[in-house]
C-alpha cells in the first residue's frame, strides 16, 4: 500500500475571516453615516427651499397690493408656530372683491400657513416664524427662521439644535 504524501491544505483561518468581517462591517457602517449625513442635507435643503419659497411668496403678495403696503398693512408682522390665525374672508366670493386692506389681511392669513399648522396640514417649517417689517429707508424687510439641525462646533460627533434664518429685503 502506497501512502500520499502529506499536503499542506490550503485555504482560509479563522482568523483572516474576522479580519474579513471587520473591515466589511467598518465599511458598511461608513456608507451608513454617508447614508445619514445625506439625508440629513436633504431634508436641510428642503427647509431653506420652503424659507425661500415663504419669504418670496410674500414679497409678491406685498408687490401686488401696493395700496395696501404703502398705507402700513403689512407693516409688524409676526407670525409663529403658535399664532391663532385669523378665519378666511368672505370678501373673495363677493362680486365687488376685497379692498386693498381686506386682501392684505388675507394675504397674511394664507401666509401663516408656513409656519402654523392646520387640521388637514402640519407648517411646513418646523418651530417656523415669519416676520415683516419696514426699515428707515421704506424698504421692506422679510425674514423667516426655523429650527435645524446642525452639528456642535465643540464635538463634531454630537447633534446639535441650531436656528435657522433667511432675510429677503426689497423695495415697491
Amino acid at each position: 500500500m502506497s501512502m500520499i504524501p502529506y499536503q499542506k491544505h490550503r485555504g482560509f483561518t479563522l482568523i483572516e475571516v474576522l479580519v474579513a468581517a471587520l473591515v466589511l462591517g467598518i465599511g458598511v457602517l461608513g456608507l451608513a453615516t454617508t447614508m445619514l449625513l445625506g439625508l440629513k442635507s436633504n431634508q436641510s435643503a428642503y427647509f431653506r427651499s420652503q424659507a425661500s419659497a415663504a419669504a418670496y411668496d410674500m414679497a409678491d403678495r406685498i408687490r401686488l397690493n401696493r395700496a395696501a403696503a404703502l398705507t402700513g398693512s403689512y407693516d409688524d408682522i409676526d407670525i409663529d408656530n403658535e399664532s391663532n390665525v385669523a378665519d378666511a374672508l368672505t370678501c373673495n366670493a363677493n362680486a365687488t372683491g376685497c379692498t386693498a386692506a381686506q386682501q392684505a389681511a388675507e394675504d397674511i392669513r394664507q401666509w401663516s400657513t408656513y409656519f402654523v399648522g392646520s387640521d388637514d396640514a402640519a407648517a411646513r417649517l418646523p418651530d417656523g416664524r415669519g416676520t415683516v417689517s419696514r426699515d428707515a429707508s421704506e424698504r421692506f424687510v422679510i425674514t423667516v427662521t426655523w429650527s435645524g439641525v446642525g452639528f456642535d462646533e465643540d464635538n463634531p460627533s454630537q447633534r446639535a439644535n441650531t436656528t435657522e434664518s433667511l432675510t429677503v429685503t426689497f423695495s415697491l
